[in-house]
């Protein structure tokens, strides 16, 4: 099963749970989602997938989301996210889109003026920072998910 098709199922599977139920499972979801830059994206909506059927089975026995897997389903996230292996290959091909995002962006008005010159080494020192500024970017949002605000 690929992403997509983990995605839809849990998405119809979701909507068995008791409100609830839902917004706990919703709240792990919006954090480990948030939190997994780095992760196989396949390997991450398996093991969502996997625990919404554990709380599903809970609800069956009479459980909700609290007693199953505790109060803070931030907590029950990080520790679910020690787990997982980060991958070298997502992170590169995430970094291979926004090069050539980067590339095509910014090399296009060159490209189409026959007048300007064009300079490879500066568009490839230019989107390696904005690859390492993205990764940044995607850190930072995925350290705010769960921060409480007053």
């Amino acid at each position: 099963m690929n992403s997509d098709n983990l995605i839809k199922a849990n998405n119809l599977l979701r909507k068995k749970l008791t409100s609830e139920n839902q917004k706990y499972y919703e709240d792990l979801l919006t954090y480990i989602r948030g939190k997994s830059t780095f992760n196989r994206e396949k390997d991450v909506e398996q093991l969502l997938l996997e625990i919404l059927h554990d709380l599903i089975d809970a609800q069956n026995n009479g459980q909700n989301a609290e007693d199953y897997f505790g109060k803070n389903p931030q907590t029950l996230a990080d520790e679910i996210l020690q787990t997982l292996p980060k991958s070298f290959f997502e992170t590169f091909k995430l970094a291979c889109y926004i090069l050539i995002g980067y590339v095509l962006l910014f090399a296009t008005p060159n490209i189409v003026l026959p007048t300007s010159n064009l300079d490879f080494g500066k568009l490839i020192i230019l989107g390696t920072i904005s690859f390492v500024f993205s990764l940044v970017v995607l850190w930072l949002i995925g350290q705010e998910t769960y921060q409480k605000t007053s």
